[in-house]
């Protein structure tokens, strides 16, 4: 009896241990084969310089935004990438470069705050720039040398006006223009 309970508490330990590993997403060095994106991205260390970087929703804006986006009945949603994911939405790109993807909003509303964040090779971001151009995206080069692609076709974003934004080395995603100055990297 003894022994079965050992091995049943070790089986528990591991799956705790499992469950825990997966609360961060891992940013690392953009590659030619992206890494697989993790399951949550809801809690996870700060940000640290460097190739390697775990990123958090929490740590992925200001925390000034995210007192915001938390305040007011307002929560984090979680599931958010998985249901991107399940959905085949195109943000999805965001996880599959290694990235993360967050939402917050009301409950039973349809306001909410959506971001994502990746790093990205030139040769990937060539590949998103088709895409968003053949899906009608139009850039604007910003005198840093950013490049912010909008979209007039905003009926399937609730009237919110979305934007990519391609930086060297990484790129973002906001539901809404004004969400840009929620992110902290």
């Amino acid at each position: 009896m003894t022994m079965r309970r050992s091995g049943f508490g070790t089986a528990i330990v591991a799956l705790v241990v499992l469950a825990l590993s997966a609360c961060t997403y891992s940013i690392q060095a953009p590659t030619s084969s992206p890494s697989p994106p993790g399951p949550s991205a809801s809690a996870g260390p700060s940000l640290t310089p460097g190739p390697t970087a775990s990123l958090a929703c929490d740590t992925l804006v200001t925390p000034t935004a995210l007192s915001r986006l938390t305040s007011g009945g307002s929560v984090f949603t979680e599931g958010f990438a998985k249901r991107m994911r399940d959905e085949g939405n195109e943000l999805v790109a965001f996880l599959d470069l290694g990235g993360i993807l967050c939402q917050w909003g009301y409950p039973e509303s349809d306001a909410s705050t959506v971001l994502g964040y990746s790093l990205i090779t030139d040769a990937q971001a060539a590949a998103q720039k088709r895409r968003l151009t053949t899906e009608g995206w139009v850039a604007k080069v910003n005198p840093d040398g950013s490049e912010n692609w909008t979209t007039t076709n905003t009926e399937n974003y609730l009237g919110n006006e979305p934007v990519y934004v391609f930086r060297p080395g990484n790129w973002r995603f906001a539901l809404d223009v004004s969400g840009l100055a929620d992110f902290a990297v």
